[in-house]
């Protein structure tokens, strides 16, 4: 990222990585989380307590994906349209 430049080149596309990345780590560890809680059966012993609050958090999560997505993309849509390629 630029976030150390005064006028970093993709000012709006890095803001829109900066915002996505730490957010798609998160949803993927809950994600693998949710996983290793089926494969290893420990909602036989706590009553689907702990897959109760991961699934509250992956479908957080899968709402705001789209929306940061979409924002990501077309930040990229717009960096590709200013920096165009030098064939």
């Amino acid at each position: 990222m630029a976030a150390g430049l005064k006028n970093p080149a993709a000012a709006d596309l890095d803001a829109a990585v900066g915002e996505f990345a730490p957010f798609a780590v998160q949803l993927a560890k809950d994600l693998a989380a949710a996983s290793t809680y089926y494969q290893k059966d420990e909602y036989k012993t706590d009553s689907f307590a702990k897959g109760k609050e991961l699934h509250g958090k992956i479908m957080e999560g899968f709402k705001k994906l789209d929306d940061l997505h979409t924002k990501m993309g077309n930040a990229l849509t717009e960096f590709k349209k200013a920096n165009p390629a030098d064939m």
